[in-house]
């Protein structure tokens, strides 16, 4: 079916103006992005497409960011320019969230440091261990990834988290990791 012949509210950019981005479904968003179809799809199914894709593992719109440019241009109606433009959605996205929880950041606040990392890590693949250097007020010095591991594993030693720390010579430091299996953000203040 063509947008055509589709009643005027099924369609994402009336919908949009009438009710708002709030009212639009997922696969409504993404056909507002794609903005043209394919010769046999229309935008809105191409969206229904891109949500449904394996690569995403049923993530939704967060599947995008785990989907390769391929990937997406497997789908008819998408080609490269499309692909590109959707990935970089993606990324504005993550961003966007990484920086609402950054502004509420504060050493002090062991639940902040979690949101934001975890925030910022969301979407990786592979385990990292960052060492977050902090002088004697908890403001934040320097920040080193100091692994970069498997899916499910980094490979480092203790010392080497202790020989850096030691070296920077700081008041505080956080060391953590974000962990592939949904396992809470492991956290750990140490002091000199």
């Amino acid at each position: 079916m063509q947008e055509a012949e589709l009643d005027v509210d099924a369609l994402p950019y009336e919908r949009f103006e009438r009710f708002g981005a709030g009212a639009l479904t997922d696969a409504e968003l993404l056909a507002i992005m794609i903005r043209t179809g394919s010769g046999t799809h229309t935008p809105m199914e191409i969206g229904q497409k891109i949500l449904a894709l394996d690569g995403g593992n049923g993530r939704g719109l967060n599947s995008l960011y785990h989907l390769s440019v391929e990937d997406l241009m497997q789908i008819d109606g998408i080609g490269r320019i499309k692909a590109v433009k959707l990935k970089c959605i993606a990324e504005l996205s993550r961003r966007m969230a990484a920086d609402g929880a950054k502004q509420e950041l504060s050493f002090h606040n062991p639940r902040s440091v979690a949101d934001y990392y975890m925030e910022l890590l969301r979407h990786e693949e592979q385990e990292r261990v960052i060492l977050v250097a902090l002088n004697q007020k908890l403001c934040k010095i320097d920040e080193t990834v100091l692994s970069i591991g498997t899916c499910n594993a980094s490979l480092l030693e203790v010392r080497d988290v202790f020989l850096y720390a030691f070296r920077k010579k700081r008041s505080g430091w956080y060391c953590f990791t974000i962990i592939r299996e949904e396992i809470p953000l492991h956290q750990k203040q140490i002091w000199k």
